[in-house]
């Protein structure tokens, strides 16, 4: 098999690592209702951490949200948003780019090939 003209092998120095997967773990019945709500997001910040209470805060004002919100921290920067409601969930992404404290967010919808 080859990678723009390089061969790839495992455990060489042209090894390529599985993509992404997105691991959500709950305590909710229904873990496809789940993915249904949720979705990941970074932040492109000069500031070093913000915190997920700031992102919280501030998005849940700007997305004009009905129903409830949870953050959780991934990385730095990087962080999983669980939403009540799918409708919501569409026009976030409908209506983005998004902007915290300035920095843009890039947000990412999960397929269902990519969450275990």
């Amino acid at each position: 098999m080859m990678l723009n003209d390089q061969p790839l092998t495992v455990g060489g120095d042209n090894w390529v690592p599985d993509p992404p997967v997105l691991c959500l773990t709950t305590k909710a019945k229904d873990q496809d209702e789940l993915h249904r709500f949720s979705f990941s997001g970074h932040l492109l910040a000069d500031e070093d951490n913000i915190k997920s209470g700031v992102v919280h805060s501030i998005l849940k004002s700007a997305w004009r949200l009905k129903e409830g919100l949870e953050v959780h921290e991934q990385s730095k920067n990087t962080f999983i948003f669980i939403l009540s409601d799918e409708k919501e969930k569409e026009g976030i992404f409908r209506e983005s780019p998004w902007f915290v404290k300035g920095s843009h967010i890039i947000l990412k919808d999960w397929p269902d090939s990519e969450i275990r």
